[in-house]
């Protein structure tokens, strides 16, 4: 039973870090309003706490947020290296002009916070090995 609640807490504290994570995307993007940095920051260091709670140690804790923020970071350089024919067909309409104009705007800034992500796993799960 212990293992089975150590698993569910492990996921939901993924999902509120990985939650938190996306939640930057608004802001970056130029949201106005306070709600997603808010959350975003809330969300964000509930994580890390419960997660420096759970492993105990500096290092498991930086390795376990290093692999949660590696995760969508690939994600991210993988739809970026994809690109728009990938995103056409995840559409039902196709690129309309208004959609064109979305990624013409958000795509430079949505990609620049993907590789931060990507370098930002990296570096946490790098620093683990070596503490």
């Amino acid at each position: 039973m212990k293992k089975v609640r150590t698993w569910v807490l492990r996921w939901i504290l993924g999902i509120a870090y990985g939650l938190g994570l996306t939640l930057v995307y608004p802001i970056v993007l130029g949201a106005v309003s306070p709600v997603p940095l808010f959350l975003a920051s809330v969300l964000i260091l509930v994580a890390v706490a419960g997660t420096y709670r759970r492993e105990k140690t500096l290092r498991k804790t930086l390795y376990a947020l290093g692999t949660t923020t590696f995760i969508p970071g690939t994600i991210g350089v993988l739809v970026l290296l994809l690109g728009r024919p990938t995103l056409s067909l995840l559409l039902p309409e196709g690129i309309t002009p208004f959609v064109d104009t979305y990624i013409a705007f958000a795509v430079p800034r949505a990609a620049i916070l993907t590789l931060v992500y990507f370098v930002l796993g990296v570096s946490l799960r790098y620093v683990s090995r070596k503490l």
